[in-house]
């Protein structure tokens, strides 16, 4: 919680932000309801973000979890201006509500393969309360995990890439559970 609640905190510079190294983590609570600052996008070289470590912080439009190994629970809880999320591939570990009550937030590309859920009793699904319009489970994947996209009643469509005939793909009991808004559904 090195800049909790930093309120007039505007801009935070990483240096060479275009360096995927040395490897960088940021801590639980990092950043935490700095309200007014805004960062487009995380440095490559990050591969960890702690528990709520950026809730309530601005970012791009597009924000993509390149690098990113894990992501704590509730970790950009209710952030700003992200409106298309892609999860990457080198994305293992994935906290409850990561990217919960992102009111913006209308797509995700999901290709996160490896992925294990980091369990939390009220916030068990990555993107719990969002306003998503459509998810796209990209060829890379191989499970989706109980709960995960569940009460995404906003999802109007739900797109499954073509994936190589040597990946199978296990979905868990109630992964898309009260996704009532589904109209579009493509399958490979």
């Amino acid at each position: 919680d090195m800049f909790y609640r930093c309120q007039n905190l505007i801009k935070v510079q990483f240096d060479n932000p275009e360096s995927s190294f040395p490897a960088l983590e940021i801590g639980e609570y990092a950043f935490n309801d700095c309200k007014a600052l805004t960062i487009p996008q995380l440095p490559l070289r990050t591969v960890k973000v702690g528990k709520e470590a950026f809730g309530y912080v601005g970012f791009g439009e597009s924000f993509s979890t390149a690098n990113l190994v894990s992501i704590g629970e509730r970790a950009f809880i209710s952030a700003k201006g992200i409106k298309h999320l892609r999860v990457e591939n080198t994305l293992e570990e994935c906290g409850g509500g990561a990217f919960s009550e992102i009111d913006g937030l209308r797509t995700i590309y999901y290709n996160a393969p490896n992925l294990r859920p980091i369990a939390d009793a009220y916030y068990n699904s990555p993107f719990n309360r969002s306003s998503l319009d459509s998810i796209t489970i990209g060829k890379d994947v191989t499970y989706i995990p109980e709960n995960f996209f569940r009460y995404q009643s906003s999802v109007s469509s739900l797109t499954f890439e073509p994936r190589p005939s040597s990946v199978s793909l296990q979905i868990d009991e109630g992964a898309f559970q009260n996704c009532k808004g589904i109209r579009s559904l493509v399958l490979p």
